[in-house]
């Protein structure tokens, strides 16, 4: 299950509190009761993004949050596992003696 994100209004403070006011990683959490691995992967981002508090002040809340929280790259996979050949799996375990587990295992 996904956590929950920060509202914007906490995304911005963090990012106003790091990069305009300086403070630590901690400090900030214990201002705006924001973890503190929350704040570490929002400034890493951030960072890594190469922006500064006049950048961040100029993106609009869908920006930001698209840069903070990007779309996760579809895969290719298919969610729905193949279901098994239930009537070779009760041919299989017949015979006597023969469990589900010892035939999954085998």
């Amino acid at each position: 299950m996904p956590t929950q994100r920060i509202s914007m209004q906490k995304l911005c403070e963090v990012c106003r509190l790091r990069f305009q006011a300086h403070l630590s990683l901690r400090q900030i959490s214990n201002s705006t009761q924001v973890s503190l691995g929350a704040i570490q992967k929002i400034v890493a981002t951030v960072t890594q993004q190469g922006l500064d508090w006049p950048a961040i002040q100029a993106l609009d809340d869908t920006h930001l949050s698209a840069l903070i929280y990007p779309k996760p790259a579809e895969s290719n996979l298919s969610t729905q596992k193949e279901l098994p050949d239930w009537p070779e799996v009760h041919h299989e375990v017949k015979p006597k003696g023969m469990t589900l587990q010892s035939f999954l295992f085998v």
